[in-house]
């Protein structure tokens, strides 16, 4: 991992705050409700500016609030879960940084995202 110039920046790509919340509300065995929380801090990257010129800065990706909601049903005939959701609910842009000083541009996530999965208990 690479260093920014000065201290109070902090780390390249690790953002100085994270904050996680998750809770489940379960109706019985079977099913059940979640919903996740996760707030984090602005990141910083160290990306090339401009091809021409071979210019590089620091760049501040804001902060990132993002809200997943998950339904689960388990044991379906004894052998099958199933779930079902939303990632990234309110489809916010979220930067994937490299914690280098390459200059290598960010990735960007998923916006909102629906998702089913099935799991077959072997």
């Amino acid at each position: 991992m690479a260093d920014t110039t000065t201290l109070t920046a902090g780390t390249l790509a690790i953002p100085k705050h994270k904050f996680t919340i998750k809770g489940a509300y379960s109706l019985n065995e079977k099913h059940r409700f979640i919903l996740s929380y996760i707030f984090q801090s602005e990141k910083i990257s160290f990306e090339q500016t401009n091809s021409f010129t071979e210019e590089y800065n620091y760049i501040t990706r804001p902060s990132t609030n993002l809200i997943d909601f998950t339904y689960q049903w388990n044991n379906i005939f004894g052998f099958l879960d199933f779930s079902t959701g939303v990632r990234n609910l309110l489809n916010i842009k979220n930067h994937y940084v490299y914690p280098m000083s390459g200059g290598y541009p960010t990735s960007m996530g998923m916006g909102l995202e629906i998702f089913a999965v099935v799991k077959i208990k072997l």
